[in-house]
């Protein structure tokens, strides 16, 4: 069984190398029918040869239909079963039950790599645009990475029990309290709660593509970075970090006799041999611009993480301060269409830190 670090470190690897080669050959699935419309359905796909060509092996596994009270334990026991993780996920449901949408989150969290809205259906089909409205919402925010198709819709609204009763403000600020602490939990913005508040239990809210995005309902394969300025020694120095599908990239920029600038790459073993002898070409990313830079040394390898410093030009500073996004590439050529690497994002919250602590630098 691989686990979760192992599998992305694979995906990342083969991605970046430039040698992606699919073979696009349909995973065989396995379905969970049931005749009644009212119950989850749970359809299982084996990795196909493409998925295996590439050292992933990973399981997909699609939720279609409301979610049921007995949705979350029957999804455990198939996916017990079949031993697997990490797993990709793809949701398209109506919704149904609130605190089972949050318990299969969480399962989702446990085991999955991601969840997509859409319908699965192979390796070699494209998956057609689906929907995930109300407690599927919720249970979508359990994907470390989460994506939506062109197409697909993303909806929420009020909950409530469904009977009322005497107890019914109790019962509403524990079930909001509920939501709440799990939005939060799953790295989400607390505003998306406000959005359910403000829709009534009948109705459906549609979140765009930009509020997605802004809330960090979707992340695209990348979740939020971190900027932080720490001290070290009597000095200080800016580390940035954001983990992504890829692998994890790092950052540190130290102020000595100018800006070092020092990287901590997710490369192979074998790469990192070659690397450090210098056979490969460094370049400084700056949004859509690369830069050559040149080690101050060999560099050091730590079994995930390539270790190398460089010292930035007053110019390359410059393009740090006013970048959206920044990260080092290290390719076989100049020319190379592709590279190992990483980028960093710098929210526009994080700028004034960064702008602040560089130019102090010599």
């Amino acid at each position: 069984m691989m686990t979760n670090a192992s599998c992305l470190r694979k995906l990342r690897l083969f991605v970046l190398n430039g040698a992606l080669t699919l073979l696009l050959t349909l995973g065989a699935a396995s379905e969970s029918h049931s005749s009644d419309t009212k119950l989850m359905k749970i359809t299982i796909w084996k990795p196909g040869l493409g998925s295996m060509a590439m050292n992933l092996n990973h399981f997909t596994v699609q939720l279609d239909g409301p979610l049921d009270e007995n949705a979350a334990s029957r999804l455990r026991s198939r996916l017990q079963a079949i031993k697997a993780s990490p797993i990709n996920f793809y949701l398209n449901s109506p919704g149904g039950v609130m605190s089972v949408g949050m318990e299969i989150g969480r399962i989702i969290r446990q085991t999955g790599m991601a969840t997509n809205i859409g319908i699965y259906a192979g390796e070699e089909i494209q998956s057609k645009p689906g929907g995930c409205y109300s407690s599927c919402a919720l249970a979508f925010l359990g994907g470390p990475y989460r994506y939506i198709s062109k197409g697909s819709e993303f909806g929420v609204h009020r909950f409530s029990s469904g009977v009322a009763s005497a107890n019914d403000l109790d019962v509403a600020q524990v079930a909001s309290a509920r939501i709440n602490t799990y939005i939060r939990e799953m790295d989400v913005d607390p505003s998306l709660f406000e959005l359910m508040a403000r829709t009534g239990k009948d109705q459906i809210y549609i979140l765009s593509t930009q509020q997605l995005h802004d809330l960090n309902v979707t992340n695209n394969g990348r979740k939020r970075p971190s900027w932080t300025i720490e001290a070290v020694d009597g000095g200080m120095y800016l580390r940035g970090q954001q983990e992504t599908v890829w692998g994890e990239g790092k950052a540190i920029f130290i102020c000595g006799k100018g800006v070092v600038f020092n990287s901590f790459a997710p490369v192979s073993e074998d790469q990192s041999r070659s690397m450090i002898r210098g056979e490969w070409f460094h370049s400084l990313l700056v949004d859509a611009e690369n830069f050559p830079i040149e080690p101050g040394g060999k560099g050091r390898y730590d079994g995930y993480f390539l270790n190398t410093q460089f010292l930035l030009t007053s110019e390359q500073v410059q393009k740090v301060l006013k970048a959206k996004k920044v990260g080092h590439a290290i390719q076989v050529t100049r020319e190379a269409p592709s590279f190992v690497g990483y980028t960093i994002e710098i929210p526009e919250a994080q700028r004034p830190k960064i702008n602040a602590f560089l130019r102090t630098c010599p």
